[in-house]
């Protein structure tokens, strides 16, 4: 098993701890890991767990209004953006079912 932080972490170097940890955190990946395909290279990721948890994210800044910290608006589009980069290396076909 591949797992979702490992995976993270190879898109997050370099990023601010504050940003990594809040992605991190959102997507939970302690809990998602993702299954290595039949070809045993490209995995097959969690496409809609990060989708989940940008939505939940975005969602959560949109109901606290000018209270919410702007870190977690950067998280919730990083989850988006990873989850589109996810579907493009695991099925490039379906990319457009991201929403």
């Amino acid at each position: 098993m591949i797992e979702l932080g490992a995976w993270l972490d190879q898109r997050l170097h370099g990023v601010p701890t504050t940003l990594r940890s809040r992605v991190k955190d959102a997507a939970d990946v302690q809990r998602a890991t993702c299954r290595v395909n039949h070809d045993g290279v490209r995995c097959t990721l969690h496409v809609e767990h990060l989708q989940e948890a940008g939505r939940a994210l975005l969602s959560s800044v949109m109901d606290d209004g000018e209270g919410a910290d702007p870190i977690d608006l950067l998280a919730a589009d990083a989850l988006m953006t990873f989850a589109c980069e996810a579907q493009a290396e695991f099925d490039p076909r379906k990319l457009a079912n991201i929403s």
